[in-house]
């Protein structure tokens, strides 16, 4: 029987596959190779700054120690009492199989032991499977992206 547990992002040995799996989720939207490679880095250098405030915000999902997902939230600074789903991933032979949902409590349990009572996340609206799942799980669709058309914010109250 398999075993499933989180362990905590280590740059050193998970970093390539979390710049995989962005580039990945995100050739939905057609990005460019260059901005790609921007987007990444930015959001790598996010996560090891967020990790200093606490490591269990970014983990790996793993079956027997094999990673077959990523989560990662954090708390805002601006706004205490919000969080934000940064990224969920789930290697696609592993989703439709309750993990993904296992993803999205795990990010919205960290965020309420931080205090957080309602979270966001951002999703391409060409990602109809993405954008099916959370609404499924109770998130709502609040604002367009001026910027990228393409992206959606959605919200959950966590409380």
């Amino acid at each position: 029987m398999p075993l499933y547990h989180f362990r905590p992002f280590d740059f050193k040995t998970d970093g390539a596959l979390v710049s995989r799996y962005l580039e990945e989720t995100v050739q939905i939207g057609k990005m460019n190779p260059e901005s790609m490679k921007k987007y990444t880095d930015g959001y790598l250098e996010f996560v090891l700054q967020k990790q200093r405030v606490n490591p269990e915000w970014f983990v790996m999902y793993c079956e027997n120690n094999n990673v077959i997902g990523f989560a990662g939230a954090a708390q805002s600074e601006k706004y205490p009492t919000s969080g934000m789903i940064s990224f969920l991933y789930l290697l696609p032979q592993n989703r439709k199989s309750g993990h993904g949902r296992k993803l999205e409590e795990y990010s919205i349990e960290q965020l309420r032991k931080c205090g957080c009572t309602k979270a966001i996340l951002t999703v391409s609206s060409k990602n109809a499977n993405a954008v099916q799942f959370y609404k499924k799980l109770g998130w709502e669709k609040i604002k367009e992206n001026d910027e990228y058309p393409v992206i959606f914010t959605m919200r959950k109250n966590i409380e």
